[in-house]
C-alpha cells in the first residue's frame, strides 16, 4: 500500500513542478528517544530516496524524522504504535 501512495504522490508532484513538500516520519513511544529520532529519520529519508528514483528532483523534497513526539493515536495499543509510525507530507512550497 505504501508503495502506491508514494507512486501517487511523485504523479502529484510531477504534475505541480513548483510544489515543495517536507518529508515527515514519526515513530511510536517504544525506544529511546535518540533512537526513534535516528530511525523517524532514515524513515523520512528512503521516502525521499524513493521519489528521487522516480525522477522527483531532490530540491523539492526534504526529509526530517520528528520520533515520538507528535502521536495521532494511543500509544497504549497496537493499533495505536502502528497508526504513530507513520510519514506525512506537508507543502512548504509553490
Amino acid at each position: 500500500q505504501s508503495i502506491a501512495d508514494l507512486d501517487v504522490l511523485a504523479e502529484t508532484l510531477k504534475d505541480n513542478l513548483n510544489v515543495v513538500i517536507e518529508l515527515k516520519s514519526h515513530t511510536d513511544y517504544r525506544g529511546a528517544d535518540a533512537q526513534n529520532n535516528i530511525l523517524s529519520q532514515k524513515r523520512a529519508e528512503a521516502v525521499v530516496e524513493y521519489l528521487i528514483s522516480k525522477a522527483i528532483d531532490k530540491e523539492k523534497l526534504t526529509a526530517k524524522g520528528y520520533g515520538s513526539t507528535a502521536p495521532i493515536d494511543s500509544n497504549e495499543t497496537l493499533e495505536g504504535r502502528q497508526n504513530n509510525r507513520r510519514t506525512e507530507f506537508e507543502i512548504i512550497g509553490n
